[in-house]
């Protein structure tokens, strides 16, 4: 888009643990806005704090110039593997000093709204026409699926602890005439404990462009998600882009998953439920369910929520009381050597 510009350092992994990395981050930081202030026409003056991971509010808050500060929680990051402790103190000092708070997820947001007056919980949006080209038939199916036996049950996203391998393997075995086709990079995971099965296929990442045409392979979409801390808040984006596939769809009992769409999505706790279930669907589809969905979609663009979320951006940070005017004091050297770590999100 011609109105963003992306200022990203690129360091060696050994930067992860340098005492110095908060300072040059902060550093790069300020250098950043003022390449931006000296090449671009007028001032990028007091820019917008828009904080994804709390982490980041360590070494910057009380270092920058802005005119509002957001905290944009799309991940429970500190349930993930290898989250540090300090994750939880970072989040409780941005959520003192920012003006608004946006959940990625029911679980997350009513999980902070006893801490902060002025959160909104927003789902899932989707990018409904790229992903319906999955029910056009004249949409190429690449042949690194097309060769499968079918049925095919497809998952695409990242391959992480938030998958429950245990059961994938589970069923592949219970099923050897069926395939299940996972699309996405392995992340955190060691590659060599995932299941093995002459029907389970670990394809890779693809490109976002190409996932509609592997869903026009997929007989059923599939979440197996694990039932763990890391599946505790997740809001899984992937749902409302299976619904646009005009595919069926099963996953297990994720928390935010029961409470929006049990009336479209089907639920399986375990190995024999996810087989039964598919199995119940490849003999009698539930064109009901499919239907609510493609509905559903239509009406979730990305557009749709930004739209609001400015809004309430524009709305919180013009009020003459608001969280951000309180001085904030930066931590100290000693503190912020402690309190900041590198944290990968998903």
């Amino acid at each position: 888009m011609p109105n963003v510009t992306v200022m990203c350092p690129h360091v060696g992994p050994e930067w992860n643990r340098n005492p110095s990395l908060p300072s040059k981050l902060l550093e790069w930081t300020k250098d950043a806005i003022q390449r931006m202030n000296e090449n671009t026409e007028g001032a990028f003056d007091r820019p917008l704090l828009w904080y994804y991971s709390p982490m980041d509010s360590a070494w910057s808050l009380g270092h920058l110039e802005f005119r509002g500060i957001v905290y944009d929680c799309m991940d429970e990051l500190s349930n993930f593997t290898g989250a540090p402790k300090q994750l939880i103190d970072n989040e409780k000092r941005l959520m003192e000093y920012a003006d608004v708070i946006f959940a990625g997820g029911y679980e997350m947001g009513e999980k902070r709204k006893k801490l902060h007056d002025n959160l909104h919980i927003f789902g899932c949006g989707v990018e409904f026409e790229h992903f319906n080209k999955a029910t056009d038939p004249t949409t190429i199916i690449p042949p690194d699926i097309d060769f499968m036996a079918r049925p095919i049950l497809g998952w695409f996203g990242v391959v992480d602890e938030r998958v429950d391998y245990g059961m994938l393997g589970e069923m592949a075995r219970m099923r050897p005439d069926w395939s299940f086709a996972m699309l996405g990079p392995v992340v955190k995971v060691d590659p060599n404990l995932l299941p093995h099965s002459p029907n389970l296929f670990w394809m890779g990442g693809r490109d976002y462009t190409q996932l509609p045409n592997y869903c026009a392979a997929f007989d059923i979409c599939m979440m197996p998600f694990a039932m763990n801390a890391s599946t505790q808040y997740i809001n899984p984006t992937k749902a409302l882009e299976y619904m646009a596939t005009g595919r069926p769809i099963i996953s297990t009992p994720v928390r935010d998953v029961v409470r929006q769409w049990s009336d479209i999505v089907h639920i399986a706790r375990n190995a024999q439920e996810f087989i039964d279930t598919a199995e119940q669907i490849l003999s009698h589809s539930d064109q009901q369910r499919i239907t609510k969905g493609l509905e559903l979609v239509q009406r979730s663009s990305w557009e749709n929520t930004v739209s609001t979320m400015q809004k309430l951006i524009e709305e919180a940070i013009c009020k003459d009381e608001r969280r951000s005017k309180q001085k904030i004091e930066p931590l100290s050297e000693a503190d912020l050597s402690y309190q900041f770590q590198h944290t990968p999100g998903s």
